[in-house]
């Protein structure tokens, strides 16, 4: 997810580190979108401590993330189905109509067949397996 740049000569020397060759991370602007602020709120902390997140933002409803895509360069969206104000899918459509590298995990306790076949449609898959709730399983899918 994060790439890297460096801050040093092209030439890396051996058995040094990337901190001390000049190497710095370029982290990424996340945002969570959730209704329930249990859910939203531990999506917030896990994800915020992974070394490729920079700030975490949080919105819970379809206006509020619109608003806040459009205020800052998000990379990363997690975005709830069920929004009291709308769709998460169609939110999904919108936010990657404006913003085309915006990567988006659509996130769901329901594997209700209409709601994969939409998420089909409209973005090319659907895991239709638990996925480990570890930051990890949101940064895989959103490296490409």
């Amino acid at each position: 997810m994060a790439t890297k740049r460096s801050i040093a000569n092209e030439q890396e020397e051996p058995n040094v580190s990337e901190q001390e060759r000049g190497v710095v991370a370029e982290r990424d602007l996340v945002l969570v979108v959730d209704d329930h602020p249990v859910v939203r709120r531990g999506l917030v902390a896990l994800l915020g401590a992974e070394p490729w997140v920079e700030r975490v933002l949080e919105a819970d409803s379809v206006a509020n993330a619109e608003r806040m895509a459009a205020e800052h360069s998000v990379r990363v969206a997690v975005v709830d189905v069920g929004l009291p104000d709308g769709d998460g899918v169609d939110l999904t459509r919108r936010l990657r109509a404006a913003y085309p590298r915006l990567a988006v995990l659509v996130l769901t306790m329901t594997a209700e067949p209409d709601l994969a076949r939409a998420v089909l449609a409209a973005f090319g898959s659907f895991p239709s397996f638990p996925l480990d709730p570890s930051a990890a399983s949101v940064e895989a899918p959103c490296a490409g």
